[in-house]
């Protein structure tokens, strides 16, 4: 099971259902599957490579075979690039192997530096290159080196509470995700499992106290154990942080309902096209669990549901 489709119906549509097997689009495919870095590192790859294609036929002065496959392979990078904004042949599907085909391409091209010399004379030709080269190669990573530990003591409390935020994210989608999707809402308020994913977000909140993430993960932790109020609380303010944020705005409407506060759960939920749906059934399912009060708030919230659609 690939990663995004539990995620993205865990959080974003808040649904224990299996929704899509990929998003659609490329660069969330890498970021959600390979994580951070390895998104990084594959997208400083392809992007690497279409920029030494550019250079590569913007000084090329002679018509030749090696620049017309330098312009085809360029125009095949930046169409990968733009059409995986829209969808993810590469990654999501079964072109997965031939995702660094055109990067590879662009290195062998690149790396011929004269297409009329033998491979043995480009080697004299490298032997023969200038000392002071390499100094010149160390001076962009010399700059970007000094750039990101700049930025490192700058933001490093956003930073520390970003690593803790995240963290706790990915222990607490091990938890939840397991042997996902299960098709069925869970019921359990034991949240002991969850305590140390909640400590990681309370550190992330004590270096940054808008640090979105853990307060959204924190609001449903809570949620789960039925603390209501305390929910609410948590996910008020990652919503202010936040308000296009599809998972949290649900969450909020939902911790609305059971809270109580129908008339500001009206407002989260227009637009959450499920939500009219899982109301009539939330009115049955707190029922089976000897909740007759949270089921009355469930028929009252559907009613308003439907005034609002109709």
């Amino acid at each position: 099971m690939r990663i995004l489709p539990g995620l993205f119906s865990q959080y974003i549509m808040v649904t224990p259902y299996f929704l899509f097997s990929y998003s659609q689009n490329f660069y969330l495919d890498i970021f959600f599957e390979q994580g951070l870095f390895g998104g990084i590192a594959i997208l400083i790859l392809v992007l690497g490579a279409a920029w030494m294609l550019a250079r590569r036929v913007w000084d090329a002065g002679e018509v030749s075979l090696v620049g017309y496959l330098s312009e085809a392979v360029l125009v095949g990078i930046l169409i990968m690039l733009i059409h995986g904004l829209v969808d993810d042949p590469l990654y999501g599907d079964a072109g997965t192997p031939l995702l660094l085909l055109l990067p590879s391409l662009a290195i062998m091209l690149f790396n011929i530096e004269n297409p009329s010399l033998t491979i043995m004379d480009q080697f004299d030709d490298a032997e023969n290159a200038s000392k002071d080269s390499l100094m010149r190669r160390l001076i962009i990573p010399g700059i970007v080196l000094i750039v990101f530990f700049s930025l490192g003591v700058t933001l490093r409390k956003s930073l520390f509470a970003s690593w803790y935020a995240n963290l706790g994210a990915v222990e607490m989608s091990r938890l939840e995700l397991v042997n996902w999707p299960q098709d069925q809402w869970n019921a359990n308020p034991d949240v002991t499992p969850l305590a140390h994913s909640a400590s990681l977000f309370k550190e992330a909140l004590a270096f940054n106290p808008d640090e979105r993430t853990a307060l959204h993960r924190l609001g449903l932790i809570s949620m789960q154990r039925r603390d209501f109020s305390a929910a609410r609380l948590d996910l008020e303010r990652a919503f202010n942080i936040d308000p296009d944020h599809r998972g949290i705005r649900k969450s909020l409407g939902y911790a609305y309902v059971w809270d109580s506060n129908l008339e500001n759960a009206g407002l989260m939920l227009q637009g959450i096209d499920e939500a009219e749906k899982e109301m009539e059934i939330y009115s049955w399912w707190w029922r089976e669990y000897n909740r007759q009060d949270l089921a009355a708030q469930a028929g009252e919230m559907l009613s308003i549901l439907e005034s609002i659609n109709q």
